[in-house]
């Protein structure tokens, strides 16, 4: 089976479980409801004020902000999906069964990352498109996302979505237990993150994995959206060659 062929059955199980499509619809609605929500602070510049983090001063954020802020909530879900979608694999024996018709379990793996990284740039899509519509929707001054350096912010969250939903599945496959993969992301990401945040000196935050992408690099402005998203693109890199080289040395049985 080649990876074209594993990629295509990686993505006909996504489609067919209801939780992924449910949590996807979820994540899609969020990023429309939070960007109606938050336009409404938008003045008639376009810019909204952003709250400062660390030693980094409060400043102000542009149009696009109103999108990329509910977008952070999309690539949580991302990974939290991409979590369930490796270990639910695990639990109902279907990777042991995979692993029988794929041997090279790093064809195997990498098709699953490659149909997670699909289902991430899908919702994402979907996500900014909500966001868009609802940052029209209650804008209260001028909302131009596109301006300035507007549509690299949002080509920036566009392609971390698949990288958080690799990030997922990576992690699920090393911990192999949704509860702990699940735990061990949000703990880090809205909690050990944002104490460091407000420790570590603003040049050194900026390199946190998750303060690399979305509004948290935006608010606190070291990396710049596509240097940050490559950053996190590394981090993510690292990960899923772990999970890779535990997964090939693991006993399915």
């Amino acid at each position: 089976m080649n990876l074209g062929n594993v990629v295509s059955a990686e993505l006909v199980k996504i489609r067919t479980v209801p939780s992924y499509l449910i949590a996807s619809a979820v994540a899609v609605l969020l990023c429309g409801l939070g960007a109606l929500s938050i336009a409404g602070a938008l003045n008639a510049q376009g810019t909204i004020p952003l709250v400062a983090r660390g030693d980094a001063a409060a400043s102000q954020g542009g149009s696009a902000t109103v999108i990329s802020i509910p977008s952070d909530v999309l690539l949580y879900l991302m990974m939290v999906i991409g979590v369930l979608i490796a270990t639910a694999d695990l639990r109902n024996g279907t990777l042991r069964i995979s692993s029988m018709m794929v041997p090279w379990r790093g064809r195997l793996l990498a098709g699953k990352f490659a149909a997670a990284a699909v289902l991430g740039l899908v919702v994402a899509l979907a996500g900014l498109a909500a966001g868009y519509v609802g940052g029209l929707l209650g804008a209260g001054g001028a909302f131009a996302p596109f301006a300035g350096d507007g549509p690299v912010v949002l080509l920036a969250i566009l392609l971390a979505a698949p990288f958080a939903a690799v990030l997922g599945v990576s992690v699920g496959l090393l911990l192999r237990s949704t509860a702990a993969a699940v735990s061990t992301l949000l703990i880090w990401g809205l909690g050990v993150e944002q104490i460091l945040v407000f420790v570590l000196p603003q040049n050194v935050a900026a390199f946190l994995p998750f303060k690399t992408v979305g509004a948290n690099a935006s608010i606190i402005g070291v990396l710049g959206p596509l240097p940050g998203l490559a950053v996190f693109a590394v981090f993510v890199a690292v990960v899923a060659f772990a999970a890779t080289a535990v997964h090939s040395r693991r006993d399915l049985a």
